[in-house]
């Protein structure tokens, strides 16, 4: 028997900050839905934190709530625990592209 239900997973807190930015919107997850082109239980599920979802899901909620993303990535051999310092891909330091 298999089960449809979905697994939910370690939530890393993306969908409640997420929710949080819909809220501040003035949207209801069935209009987010809407605008996306999807029913509404699939946005209450990524919001709740229920299975992974794709950058291309990612994209399409932030702009259905009039938000974009933007990705930064941590050097941490390079900084020490109290300084953390955004990953510039125009820094000297920064690896060159294959």
């Amino acid at each position: 028997m298999t089960d449809s239900k979905p697994r939910r997973r370690k939530d890393s807190g993306v969908g409640a900050w997420l929710a949080e930015l819909r809220t501040q919107a003035g949207l209801s997850q069935a209009e987010v839905a809407r605008r996306m082109g999807i029913d509404a239980s699939a946005v209450w599920q990524l919001e709740a934190g229920w299975n992974d979802f794709r950058m291309s899901t990612l994209d399409r909620y932030t702009t259905a709530i009039g938000a974009r993303v933007h990705i930064g990535l941590v050097d941490q051999a390079h900084t020490g625990p109290q300084e953390k310092r955004p990953w510039n891909p125009n820094s000297p330091a920064a690896p060159s592209p294959r």
